[in-house]
């Protein structure tokens, strides 16, 4: 034998609300999450690029988009350089050459 239980119609509506506020909240989670993905991925992309242009001997320009993030890399004569721009802020990074032969030099000048 079932038996039958009724319930009033304010506990339905009260669900709802409910449901609407988790659906909500789940969903800026999600986003903010992928904004925050996106962003560090682009400042290791960023990285990298400035590690790869730091190691080369002539000077070079690079730039390209991620998606709403604009990155530009230069080396210079003494150091290597870029930026992350976007819509919500950016990131500088900046760093001397790597030049293990002037390096290796000072170091047998100043050998006895």
């Amino acid at each position: 034998m079932q038996i039958k239980r009724y319930y009033q119609a304010s506990y339905t509506v009260e669900a709802t609300y409910i449901m609407a506020i988790t659906f909500l909240a789940l969903s800026v989670l999600i986003r903010t999450a992928y904004m925050q993905y996106e962003k560090e991925t682009g400042i290791m992309r960023l990285h990298h690029i400035v590690e790869q242009l730091r190691g080369q001997e002539k000077e070079e320009n690079r730039s390209l988009s991620l998606g709403r993030w604009r990155l530009q890399a230069t080396r210079y004569e003494e150091e290597a350089e870029g930026s992350l721009e976007g819509d919500h802020g950016g990131r500088e990074i900046s760093t001397k050459i790597h030049d293990p032969e002037n390096m290796m030099r000072k170091m047998i000048i100043l050998q006895p």
